[in-house]
Order: structure tokens, then sequence, then C-alpha cells
């Protein structure tokens, strides 16, 4: 619409239409977007639909029908600004529990790379559920919020978002969020080389998810707890810990915790110098995240590729995977991601070998690693 139609459209409206009827017209408007964002993610993210808010479709207001994910995932794309903007439309106009809605049902698909969008969104949520009194909803707006903050590097941020969630969760009894809390902290301490403390937050997670009966934050928690295994060195056990996720994901029909799963055992392999059996689980991890649209996961395992092909000699296919991960890290704001493929990108500019042409790297190939620092692939 062109602009100044847009200001003549709004003057008709506030002259003549009388206020009830503007008031209406702006609750079917983003009761329409948050049923259909919940319908969308209920689409895409299957698994979790049990622990997002249940949103009633407005009456008289038909939605959209999403027959697959990528339908899904397209209009969250395509409406992904106007999603942003309602949630801070609805907190500034007496509408905190449509912010916090929202928020709590977008988490999963904002974290896939559009974390900017996503601090801005649970910053919102967090205001609005503080000015509606919402124990609850700040708890979990603290929560998401820690994870994002987590997601772009920023551990100390992270830290205390999540310590403040985890006293709220403890005082409103919500176990899911305390479990949920619990291993996001485990996450941060992983991150910054607290190993045995972030291996004890996981398995107070992993307890809390089973004792609730949560398959998907019990396979998280098992994906998590793995990863912490492999930075302690005890590569059997990380396999075997990923190795339940995957069953797990698998079974719930959750595409992208599958994905993490395989990521993750592929690091493992790397760190064995399996570099074919990594090649292959890689390998079927970035189709995943790439159907699903998991930029960040997209961009974790390109850079893991990037140092099977550097441990084996090969640093043409390597610096063509670094320098994809780089790109797509650039875009989604992942420091994490964007360190580790510069410092690939470095290591082979540094060596100056020759580029040689490409071929599939076999069981053969069992050089030690390159030395790229891995950040795994967690389920937050």
């Amino acid at each position: 619409m062109h602009e100044l139609l847009r200001v003549y459209a709004a003057d008709l409206a506030r002259t003549e239409e009388p206020e009830a009827a503007q008031t209406e017209a702006l609750s079917r408007l983003l009761d329409y977007y948050l049923a259909t964002a919940a319908a969308a993610m209920d689409v895409l993210y299957p698994a979790e639909r049990h622990h997002r808010p249940r949103i009633a479709a407005p009456a008289g207001t038909p939605l959209p029908v999403f027959a697959e994910p990528a339908l899904a995932r397209a209009w969250l794309d395509a409406e992904r600004p106007t999603l942003v903007a309602i949630s801070g439309y609805a907190a500034d106009h007496g509408r905190p529990a449509h912010t916090v809605r929202l928020a709590a049902t977008l988490y999963r698909y904002l974290e896939s790379g559009h974390h900017s969008d996503a601090l801005t969104i649970h910053a919102r949520a967090l205001h609005a559920a503080r000015a509606a009194d919402d124990l609850s909803g700040r708890a979990h707006a603290l929560t998401n919020l820690g994870a994002v903050h987590r997601l772009l590097g920023g551990y100390e941020c992270a830290t205390g978002h999540l310590r403040q969630a985890l006293a709220l969760h403890e005082l409103t009894d919500d176990s899911y969020g305390t479990a949920r809390t619990l291993s996001n902290l485990g996450i941060v301490d992983d991150r910054l080389g607290r190993h045995e403390s972030a291996a004890q937050q996981q398995r107070q997670a992993l307890v809390l998810f089973r004792a609730i009966g949560d398959r998907y934050g019990e396979a998280g928690a098992l994906t998590n707890l793995g990863s912490v295994e492999e930075s302690l060195g005890r590569h059997e056990s990380a396999a075997e810990y990923h190795r339940q996720a995957y069953t797990l994901f698998g079974a719930l029909g959750d595409a992208v915790g599958e994905a993490i799963a395989l990521a993750n055992l592929g690091d493992v392999e790397i760190r064995l110098a399996w570099y074919g059996r990594a090649v292959e689980h890689l390998g079927q991890a970035l189709a995943l995240f790439r159907a699903a649209g998991h930029r960040y996961g997209e961009a974790s395992v390109l850079n893991a590729l990037g140092e099977v092909m550097q441990a084996v000699g090969r640093p043409g296919d390597a610096l063509a995977r670094y320098t994809a991960a780089l790109r797509i890290a650039a875009e989604t704001g992942d420091r994490d991601e964007h360190l580790r493929a510069q410092h690939g990108i470095d290591l082979i500019s540094t060596t100056g070998a020759e580029i040689p042409d490409g071929r599939p790297p076999g069981p053969e190939d069992r050089p030690g690693p390159s030395g790229v620092p891995v950040v795994r692939r967690v389920v937050g």
C-alpha cells in the first residue's frame, strides 16, 4: 500500500469508525496473527506443542491451513516483521498477555537464526509480564532472553537472566521451567569451561524432565549432556548420549532435534578420527537443517565439515565450507560459529597449503583433528 494511501485510510478509520469498532478490529487482527502463528508452530515444531500457549482461533476469522512444515515456515518468514511489530503494539496498548503468549509461541522458530528479532520480542514479553504482574510470564521470558544471549555469545548477560528465571520458576513451582533453565545454565557453564558444573546441571535437568514425563526435554538434556561429556574428553559416553537423543527425537518426529543429535555425533567421530562416519552423519544433519530452514544448525555443520576436510588434508574443500558458514553466521549474528569459521580460514591461510581436488574422505583418512575450536549444538 502506498504510504499516502495508508495515511488517508488511517485518517478515515479514526474519523468515520466508532472507537468500539476500531478496538474490535484491532483485537481481531492481533488474535488472527497470534492464532495463525500458533497453528504454524504446531506444524513446524509439533514435539513442543504441549509447552506452548493454547491459542483458540478467533470466531468468524478463517485461518490459513498449513499442509506441511515448509508452508508453515514460509508464512512465519513472510510475516516475521509484522509479528515483531505486533509484539510491540500489544505491549504498548494494554494487551500484555498477547505479547507474552506470542513470544512463548515463537521461541523455537526465532531460535533457529532470527536472533535480533528474538531479543526484541522476548524483551517486550518481559516488560509486558512485569506490567501485568505475571510471574510465570516473567520467568519464561527471562529464560528465553538468557537462551538468546547465550546464542549470541553474551554469556554474562545470559547467566544473569537465567539465574533470575530460575528463582521465579522455583517460586511458581514450575518444574518444566526449572529444568529448561538449568539446562541453559549448564550450556553456558560448558561454554565457559566449567564442565563439571555443566554436567551436574544437565543431570538435574534430565531428572526433572523424566519426572514430569517430558520426552522432548529429556532428549534435549541428553543432547546437552553428551556435549559436556565430549568437552570432558569422554567420547564414547558422549556418543551414547547423542544416540539416545537421536532415537528420542526420531520417535517424537522432531527433525531439528534429530539433526542436532546427528551433528553432535559427527563431532564425536571427528575427535575419534572416524572421518568417514563423521561425514555421513554430518551430511544427514546438514540436509535436515536445510530442510527446516535452521540457519544456526546449518552454519555449525558446515564448520564441522570444514574441520573434517582440513583434518584429511583437503584445505580447498575446507575453505569452501568455512566460507559458507562464515556468511551464515554473519547474517544470524552467531558469534561462536563466526569465530569458529574465521579460525578455520585463518589456519588455512597461515599454512599456505596447496588446494587439491575434492574427493569424499573415507575411513582410511585418519590424521589428527585440526584444532579448530568446536561449539557443539545444544537444545535450549
